[in-house]
C-alpha cells in the first residue's frame, strides 16, 4: 500500500473487530521509518482489543491473513484477563509504498 493509503488501515482493523466481535481501538506510533537496506517503509502501531479468547484469536489471525493491501507484522503482544473476557494489548508495524 502506498503512504497515503496508511489512513484506511484503522478502518480496515475496525472492520475486522466487528465481524469477529472484539472491541477495539488502535493509534499509529513514532515516525514513519524509511526504506532502508531492502527493508520496505513502515511506521509502528499499537492496538488494544478486548473480547474471548477464542473471538481474539480470530481477530488477529484475520488482521495477518484477512487484511488486504497491508502488510503487519506483529512484535509483541501483552495478555491481560480470564475467564470469559481478556484484553490484548499488540504492538507492530505496517509497511508501505513511498
Amino acid at each position: 500500500v502506498y503512504r497515503d493509503k496508511l489512513s484506511d488501515f484503522p478502518r480496515c482493523l475496525d472492520g475486522l473487530s466487528r465481524r469477529s466481535q472484539v472491541a477495539f481501538t488502535s493509534s499509529f506510533q513514532g515516525n514513519q521509518v524509511a526504506p532502508h537496506g531492502g527493508v520496505p517503509a513502515y511506521v509502528g502501531f499499537m492496538m488494544d482489543a478486548g473480547g474471548s479468547l477464542n473471538n481474539l484469536i480470530g481477530f488477529f489471525k484475520d488482521v495477518e491473513t484477512q487484511a488486504p493491501r497491508f502488510l503487519v507484522n506483529f512484535e509483541r503482544f501483552d495478555l491481560n484477563g480470564g475467564g470469559s473476557e481478556y484484553k490484548i494489548a499488540a504492538y507492530g508495524k505496517v509497511f508501505f509504498k513511498d
